[in-house]
């Protein structure tokens, strides 16, 4: 089992509390993430093996998974529809992540429904305030943006016509960024 050396937490039950888990057994709360989630997966618990991916990975990894598996998900969105307009704005977002791009993202979101929604609404909670412009700062619960990231994976693989390989393929792409070294890929 390769180490998740993006990850910060060492115990599974450090995210299963962030995701309010309390029926897991006691045994696996102590597994490191990577072994607790090889677990979910073998389990075929692939949407909470989705929740618990997109909690442990730091926030624009989780964000940028979403994103990318959303876009590059089937079936793709009618070009000029208010859901690639909401996957645009998340993916111009990855590209250069500035607060003018992360209140269009949730603009965006608040446009449509489904996978695209949610991925830019995983991009507007992942940082910064989710106050209005002229209000006082509000800062995004720090459980947010994980949890729009994974709805956002989960709505991809459901309306997928194999989700069970839909599922596969999201969690060893989340897999991967969780492992690697280096900044988040591309």
């Amino acid at each position: 089992m390769v180490e998740w050396t993006r990850v910060k937490w060492t115990e599974a039950g450090q995210i299963t509390r962030v995701l309010g888990w309390d029926d897991e057994p006691v045994e696996t709360l102590t597994m490191p993430p990577c072994t607790f989630f090889a677990k979910l997966k073998s389990d075929g618990r692939f949407g909470h093996a989705v929740a618990f991916l997109a909690q442990a990975l730091p926030r624009f990894d989780a964000v940028s998974w979403a994103v990318r598996f959303v876009h590059d998900s089937e079936p793709v969105a009618k070009p000029e529809s208010p859901e690639a307009n909401a996957l645009k704005s998340a993916l111009l977002w990855l590209q250069d992540p500035s607060e003018e791009r992360r209140r269009t993202a949730f603009v965006a979101a608040r446009k449509c429904k489904g996978a695209e929604s949610m991925a830019a609404m995983a991009v507007f909670f992942s940082g910064g305030s989710i106050a209005p412009l002229k209000c006082d700062p509000q800062p995004a619960p720090p459980d947010a943006a994980g949890r729009f990231a994974a709805v956002a994976v989960r709505i991809a693989c459901a309306r997928s016509a194999d989700r069970e390989r839909a599922f596969r393929t999201a969690l060893e792409t989340g897999e991967r960024l969780a492992c690697k070294t280096d900044a988040v890929a591309a």
